[in-house]
């Protein structure tokens, strides 16, 4: 049956996924393809054959972030570092901490996009803090948590209690990726995955949180660091130009504005979206407003 299914693929799907990877030719990858499958074939039951397929081709054609995400890769990278530490049966819990707008939610989000095909089920709640301020916000999270790991439709609590129970009771053999975004309190955490037992061997939760504190339960931190000057410069050019450097005429104007921001994504992206598109002699008013200790007109020669 196995081979009826391959005869009837198209290989072109599997020359173009190894050649986006940076294969030199069509015939290198097909070739490298053809070594898998009589590997598997050789090898391995028709049922592992297929999974291993499949978790190779999803390598292949993994997330890659947009092209605006200046500097997330190589967070994302350093955040699957610290969960690739722990034993792949570990359950482990990994807490993303920072100020507001460094990116904690958007490296999570890359992280999860880049892993989540390793797990049986996997779920990202954003905007706990705004979510899941009450009872009934919790609820509707416990909800979602079960209804995507699941891929269930209408799944229903009865109070926080009951899915704290149905968490458990449901997804206790399940390995599972889970992604809090933006926990602010405690109990939130508590409510949508207290304890390890609720969650299978394997299992991976990333928290995302302005407030170390929360994370007493965190196996591993970490706190992203500020855009370096050339990212920061990238990221801003980006949204107010959409190119990777300003026009030598709006370079020190430019520059104003990424040493003023702190080198903060949020405030690069905000202030970039405000000023594209717009005159010098808007800018220069612009930065006297939002940098009043700053004298553009005497500081800056056009």
């Amino acid at each position: 049956m196995l081979d009826e299914v391959l005869c009837s693929l198209d290989h072109s799907l599997f020359c173009n996924v190894f050649i986006y990877k940076g294969t030199t030719s069509q015939s290198s990858s097909m070739k490298g393809f053809l070594s898998l499958l009589k590997w598997c074939l050789t090898n391995r039951h028709e049922t592992q054959c297929v999974k291993q397929i499949v978790l190779t081709i999803l390598r292949y054609i993994e997330y890659r972030p947009a092209e605006n995400l200046i500097g997330i890769e190589s967070r994302a990278r350093h955040v699957k570092s610290l969960l690739s530490r722990r034993h792949p049966d570990d359950f482990c819990i990994i807490g993303i901490w920072g100020m507001g707008g460094i990116g904690k939610t958007t490296i999570a989000r890359a992280v999860y996009r880049q892993i989540s095909y390793e797990f049986e089920g996997s779920c990202f709640l954003e905007d706990v803090r705004d979510n899941g301020y009450d009872k009934r916000g919790l609820e509707s999270l416990q909800e979602k948590l079960l209804s995507e790991i699941l891929m269930q439709e209408r799944i229903k609590v009865k109070d926080c209690d009951d899915g704290m129970c149905q968490i458990r009771r449901r997804l206790s053999r399940n390995k599972v990726l889970v992604v809090l975004d933006d926990v602010d309190n405690i109990k939130q955490f508590q409510f949508l995955a207290g304890a390890r037992d609720w969650f299978g061997r394997g299992s991976r939760i990333v928290v995302t949180t302005r407030d170390e504190h929360l994370l007493c339960y965190a196996q591993e931190k970490y706190a992203p660091e500020l855009l370096k000057e050339t990212e920061a410069m990238k990221l801003f050019s980006r949204y107010a130009f959409m190119a990777d450097f300003p026009p030598k005429e709006y370079e020190k104007l430019s520059g104003v504005v990424v040493s003023h921001t702190g080198h903060l994504p949020l405030a690069l992206k905000v202030l970039g979206s405000h000023f594209c598109g717009r005159t010098l002699d808007f800018w220069q008013s612009g930065l006297n407003v939002f940098f009043p200790k700053y004298h553009t007109r005497r500081s800056i020669e056009f």
